[in-house]
């Protein structure tokens, strides 16, 4: 039988072309606790982009649903859902970290905070490396196929000329 249409898991598989491969996916950088407050990863970019740690949620809402439309099993490592709702500090859950992100989600402390140890997270020192490092942790634990960590290195902010970021970068790991 064909796939069935739900709500509540998003788009309907069309073709066989990835059926059963497990992707994951990480859309990169989002708000995180600096050790003395919350902060971003990058600045704000140049218009109409949005600042790279949510233009990145945004593309990768996109290639989520044309993978599972080719049959793909996706693992996001960052809310997409807009209408998710909000963080205990009332921030949107699509704008949160990845290690935020997988807590709420239930992954085990050592994917969610394995450079501080701390599984309280948003307290104590910085978890900006707690984020960089849980999203391929999380990878190796659901043993995806592949990790694909989308990211449009939009970092330089507001700029003209040469210097200017160009181009996206796309990292993956298959191992």
């Amino acid at each position: 039988p064909g796939p069935e249409a739900n709500a509540d898991r998003g788009p309907i598989a069309t073709s066989a072309g990835l059926a059963g491969r497990k992707i994951s996916l990480s859309p990169g950088h989002g708000l995180f606790w600096n050790g003395t407050g919350w902060s971003w990863e990058r600045p704000d970019t140049c218009l109409p982009l949005l600042r790279e740690d949510l233009h990145n949620n945004e593309i990768t809402r996109y290639l989520n649903t044309f993978l599972v439309q080719d049959g793909a099993i996706t693992k996001v490592y960052r809310c997409l859902d807009k209408d998710y709702g909000n963080y205990p500090t009332g921030t949107p859950w699509w704008q949160m970290s990845a290690s935020y992100w997988l807590k709420e989600i239930g992954y085990p402390c050592s994917v969610y905070a394995p450079s501080t140890g701390s599984c309280t997270l948003g307290s104590g020192s910085s978890e900006v490396n707690d984020n960089i490092r849980s999203r391929p942790l999380a990878a190796d634990y659901d043993n995806t196929d592949i990790h694909v960590s989308f990211h449009t290195n939009a970092l330089s902010g507001d700029c003209l000329g040469m210097s200017c970021p160009n181009g996206t970068e796309t990292f993956y790991d298959d191992v």
